[in-house]
């Protein structure tokens, strides 16, 4: 088909097709540039779920092993909750007496209160003395003694004397 020159349709229909084709050719590269930039776009988020997905773990770990710790700790203080122990109480009695109980779990043997101050009479020595038992013993102090503020008690199983203050008023009962 021959196109004539004055053929004016034919010339305005071919203008409008270029005019249309490049305004969808520059559609498409317009579109093309967003897809690129979507394409990032969802590179990145998956890059920042992988990062995120990888902390999520570590972190997850790190609570299993403070959860871990924790149970540990936990059996630790059963366990010593469940040893037998050896605690004392010193009170003062009626005078110059006073009374040294064993307020622990364990039968204390070999008991031996330190009379180094000479102020003691009857003070332990070699005792055994069960759970919630207690001995009775005098301290007075005397003008060239003082009674002590402090005594050492040492027992079987003791690995250094425990230091018991001395009360120096009668508890109220």
């Amino acid at each position: 088909m021959q196109v004539d020159a004055g053929d004016t349709a034919a010339w305005v229909s071919i203008i409008v097709a270029l005019a249309f084709s490049t305004i969808a050719l520059g559609v498409s590269l317009v579109s093309l540039k967003y897809q690129r930039e979507a394409a990032k776009a969802a590179k990145r988020a998956v890059d920042e779920a992988a990062r995120s997905a990888d902390a999520s773990e570590r972190s997850a770990e790190a609570g299993a092993r403070s959860a871990t710790a924790a149970e540990q700790v936990a059996e630790i203080e059963a366990l010593r909750d469940m040893r037998p122990t050896v605690n004392w109480d010193l009170s003062k009695s009626v005078g110059h007496g006073y009374v040294l109980r064993n307020t622990g779990t364990e039968i204390a043997t070999g008991v031996t209160v330190d009379n180094s101050s000479r102020t003691m009479t009857n003070a332990p020595e070699n005792a055994v003395i069960p759970p919630g038992a207690s001995v009775k013993f005098v301290m007075e102090g005397s003008l060239a003694r003082s009674t002590p503020h402090e005594i050492l008690v040492s027992w079987d199983g003791a690995a250094e004397p425990a230091v018991i203050p001395v009360p120096t008023r009668q508890r109220s009962a």
